[in-house]
């Protein structure tokens, strides 16, 4: 994972931030404390991760796994965080929702 650094415009790598998983079409959200990816294919990934921003650490949420795999996603609330699918992956074949 890349940490953007917003006063000084920089990005470097931060080895202790990687996803405990290689995925695309991944979908992001956060807050001000902690952001979650959830998601994504390589080949269908159900799975959450938290990455928490004051120790730029990232570790597997199981109990925050998406019901089904789902990959090209996303959406905010300034209420509670959610990611809807725009499409679920099931063994790896895409159905439209």
């Amino acid at each position: 994972m890349d940490k953007v650094t917003y006063s000084t415009d920089t990005t470097a790598e931060v080895p202790g931030a990687a996803l405990s998983v290689t995925r695309f079409s991944v979908a992001a959200t956060g807050n001000s404390t902690a952001g979650y990816f959830g998601g994504g294919q390589n080949p269908a990934i159900a799975s959450m991760d938290k990455l928490t921003y004051s120790s730029d650490t990232t570790a597997e949420v199981p109990g925050a796994a998406l019901s089904v795999a789902r990959r090209d996603h996303g959406a905010s609330s300034p209420l509670a965080n959610a990611l809807p699918g725009s499409a679920q992956v099931q063994a790896s074949v895409p159905v439209v929702v």
